[in-house]
């Protein structure tokens, strides 16, 4: 049922599974006992909290900028002193994962309307780019306006070893890309003036991780730009309506104002003002 839903192939669904048992000692026990029946093993709620757990792995590993096995993860060699290289190859690697695939057609407005968002010139800011995947290779391949300072976290490894392989080509923007987890580590406290964006994360973090998002939203910025989808890479629905009653009442509890909102075709979008308690 979780492959059907999700699209996802048996080895992961079965891996998604197997871990989610695996961290259940009494389940991981009775798993392969040939005295408990696959309907008793249904059953019993340990065993669907672990099939709940891998559901929840699936969507978030689907909603994420990875496609498959046939997703181009290698960075080729290129001079990163040359932008016309640095340009094809942010762009290659840009249109061969999903979450930045989708967008690729829209990056040129979003980038535009980021840009036009920040509370100063934009050059001047520091930005922080939570969940960021690898959508900060944009700022290469579109040749946008670039702050003085942008740090990137995301908890995957992979991403964020390839915004590093790219960070002389940033100069002289400072690229500090970081593996964070923003459901469960602390962010960063940028100096001001300075400016969040939060991609197609805030929905996706509450799913998988209650409270990430309020957590998130603190994020002591002084604009903050969030996003959600308007279609589901998991299930192929559109769901963009649903994306902005989340968004809006997450923002509604963190109590910033809603500056400006925006509709590209493959995203929804808030502008934000800092937090309440900002003095």
């Amino acid at each position: 049922a979780m492959r059907r839903t999700y699209r996802a192939t048996p080895d992961q669904a079965d891996e998604a599974l197997m871990t989610a048992i695996a961290r259940r000692p009494a389940l991981a026990a009775i798993f392969d006992d040939e005295s408990v029946s696959d309907r008793d093993l249904a059953r019993r709620r340990v065993f669907k909290d672990a099939v709940r757990d891998a559901r929840k792995a699936l969507y978030y590993q689907l909603r994420s900028y990875r496609r498959g096995d046939d997703e181009p993860t290698a960075v080729n060699e290129i001079d990163l002193a040359d932008p016309a290289a640095v340009r094809t190859e942010a762009l290659r690697l840009l249109a061969g994962h999903a979450s930045t695939a989708e967008r690729m057609d829209d990056y040129p407005d979003l980038l535009r309307i980021i840009a036009e968002a920040a509370p100063d010139p934009i050059e001047d800011l520091t930005v922080v780019d939570v969940g960021c995947g690898i959508h900060p290779l944009a700022l290469l391949a579109f040749d946008a306006v670039r702050p003085a300072r942008y740090v990137a976290l995301d908890r995957d490894q992979r991403a964020i070893a390839v915004l590093q392989h790219f960070e002389p080509a940033y100069l002289p923007t400072l690229l500090d890309a970081r593996v964070v987890d923003a459901s469960s580590e602390e962010l960063p406290r940028p100096e001001h003036p300075s400016m969040g964006i939060m991609l197609k994360y805030l929905t996706v973090a509450e799913r998988t991780t209650a409270g990430a998002a309020s957590t998130a939203l603190e994020l002591d910025v002084d604009r903050l730009v969030v996003t959600g989808n308007v279609e589901s890479l998991a299930k192929l629905q559109r769901i963009a309506e649903r994306e902005r009653r989340q968004l809006r009442r997450l923002i509604d509890d963190s109590g910033r104002e809603v500056i400006d909102t925006f509709d590209l075709p493959s995203e929804i979008g808030f502008v934000l003002g800092p937090r309440p308690t900002r003095v």
